[in-house]
């Protein structure tokens, strides 16, 4: 059976721990550090999100690597066109 179709443990102990934050922050009004700290959170979902989708695919090619990387760094592609 596929990795992605098993079902993921609820407990992430990372993913946890940021949510108590943002919670924290919030409570106390420190309204700042609690958008600093989602996006930390986003950007810990969105790297489990890719490395599952990495783990599950079948080895890419370097054309198809290099697509992918502009996806993620959309400046790069320009930088790699002008040389």
């Amino acid at each position: 059976m596929p990795a992605s179709t098993l079902k993921e443990p609820a407990t992430d102990p990372v993913a946890q721990t940021l949510k108590r934050r943002i919670g924290g922050y919030a409570k106390h009004g420190n309204h700042e550090a609690a958008a600093s700290t989602r996006r930390e959170l986003d950007l810990h979902q969105l790297r489990k999100h890719i490395r599952r989708v990495v783990d599950d695919w079948p080895p890419l090619t370097i054309a198809e690597r290099d697509e992918l990387a502009a996806l993620l760094a959309p400046g790069a592609e320009a930088v790699r066109r002008a040389s």
